[in-house]
């Protein structure tokens, strides 16, 4: 898989961030559909048995594997590792945010994909960073847009899939989209994320994080400021 020459000239020369952003999102998309031998499906929303909702960016069935992909944008120096529920970002300010993690996002969707295509089917959890920012991580299935034609063509699975095999699956997971919209399945996953948020506690000082608003949004930061100056990321 490659991304397209054209787009990434456009995401360097563009002047708007929000379009560059667009740009290399639709080069993504792009390099995976363009790649013979596998099929995709994009912005995947499937619902589990308590009924929440989960909005996959990229579910691909390959020859040697099915991979569960998260996209994100990430600001920052990261550091965290993979059995962490939450990782921290250095920003070119200075100031530390607490995220969580998107390996933990990730799994709940990994799970649920497995049960819908049977536990024979190993899904591959991949985090993708926009930004290639993840040397830092050192976290094998978490690693840079640009890396990850290499990444999937290098990976070994427990089983092979044959091109009949592989059509199967994708019409399996096609059958068990949800009839939630996409606007309606964001809101459901927002509300959950805010759940998530509202229980989160500072890992310094056991501090409730309350929600600031700051030059670039809100955020959530430790409410024994400045005595603690932890802050996490509103997503």
């Amino acid at each position: 898989m490659r991304i397209s020459t054209y787009f990434l000239e456009r995401f360097l020369d563009s002047s708007s961030y929000d379009h560059r952003l667009h740009d290399l999102k639709a080069a993504l998309v792009q390099g995976l559909d363009e790649e013979e031998g596998q099929r995709c499906i994009h912005n995947l929303i499937l619902e589990d048995s308590l009924g929440n909702s989960h909005q996959i960016d990229h579910l691909v069935f390959r020859p040697n594997g099915v991979f569960c992909i998260e996209t994100k944008n990430l600001t920052g120096y990261l550091s965290g590792k993979a059995e962490d529920k939450h990782w921290f970002a250095l920003l070119p300010s200075g100031k530390k945010r607490l995220l969580l993690s998107p390996l933990k996002q990730n799994e709940g969707h990994v799970k649920l994909v497995e049960e819908i295509l049977g536990k024979e089917h190993f899904v591959t959890p991949v985090v993708v960073l926009i930004q290639n920012n993840a040397a830092s991580l050192n976290i094998p299935n978490v690693i840079n847009i640009k890396d990850l034609g290499a990444f999937l063509e290098s990976c070994v699975s427990a089983r092979n899939y044959e091109p009949f095999e592989i059509e199967a699956l994708y019409a399996m997971m096609m059958a068990s989209r949800s009839n939630l919209s996409a606007k309606r399945a964001q809101e459901k996953a927002k509300a959950e994320q805010q759940r998530i948020e509202k229980e989160l506690t500072c890992p310094l000082c056991s501090g409730k994080l309350v929600e600031r608003l700051g030059v670039n949004g809100s955020f959530y930061e430790c409410g024994n400021y400045p005595r603690c100056r932890y802050s996490t990321e509103k997503r």
